[in-house]
């Protein structure tokens, strides 16, 4: 069919030539071939043998398709190590803890600076603090989480 879109399109027209023989007699064994194809064959194939790793199998060929792998062989050639290590876990982790500290606030004009004293319980924390220029004290409480 020509194709009414392209203006130059070619149609090919297939020409047959008249021949003398279109059969050829083989002298052939077709008792042979049903035994080949009914012909149960076993091998061993090898996939992979090399530095990482090893993997065979046994294999039965029959009808002209694979018809079960049995025995399959895998070694892990990979080099591993065994670690061993130990986690010490507490049981009770020390409870109270007491930090001192020192602070600077302001902005350039006025600046002051004081300490601080923390006391930590569990996950409580207390602090009282001086501010020295402006001679004020503070004191507060936090949640540490």
């Amino acid at each position: 069919m020509q194709d009414v879109n392209a203006p130059d399109s070619i149609v090919y027209v297939p020409q047959y030539l008249p021949s003398k023989t279109d059969t050829v007699f083989v002298p052939v064994d077709t008792n042979a071939i049903i035994r080949g194809y009914l012909a149960e064959v076993y091998g061993h194939h090898v996939l992979k043998d090399d530095s990482f790793a090893f993997v065979a199998f046994d294999y039965m060929l029959s009808r002209n398709q694979l018809q079960y792998i049995r025995n399959v062989q895998y070694q892990n050639r990979l080099p591993t190590q065994i670690i061993n290590t130990t986690e010490i876990n507490r049981a009770n982790p020390k409870l109270n803890k007491i930090a001192l500290g020192f602070n600077i606030r302001g902005n350039a004009l006025c600046l002051d600076y004081g300490i601080k004293a923390f006391y930590i319980r569990r996950r409580m924390g207390y602090y009282g603090g001086y501010w020295i220029n402006t001679k004020t004290t503070e004191l507060g409480t936090a949640i540490i989480f």
